[in-house]
């Protein structure tokens, strides 16, 4: 035999021994429990984020735009000169 034709046949016993290692191992079955199943597909199922709930997420968003709403409501006021009476009158404004 000549060196090549070594090679092939040591590169083939080499593919079918790992081929025999990988099979003899197997996969890791769970016995088909379906709990286990569910759990690895989502392990955390009732978080929305990485630290929060879907509810917990929905309030923190509702706060958000509450809160964007009344400082564009109170942005207008001063933009518009309405948050205040005018310091022009003659008369003292209780303000």
């Amino acid at each position: 035999m000549t060196n090549r034709c070594k090679s092939l046949t040591r590169s083939a016993l080499l593919v079918l021994g790992g081929a025999a290692f990988v099979s003899a191992i197997g996969c890791a079955s769970t016995g088909g429990d379906p709990h286990v199943s569910r759990f690895r597909s989502n392990p955390t199922p009732l978080l929305h984020t990485l630290g929060k709930t879907g509810v917990e997420s929905s309030n923190r968003i509702a706060l958000t735009h509450d809160h964007n709403g009344r400082a564009l409501n109170s942005d207008m006021g001063r933009f518009l000169l309405t948050d205040r009476p005018s310091r022009l009158t003659p008369e003292p404004v209780a303000y």
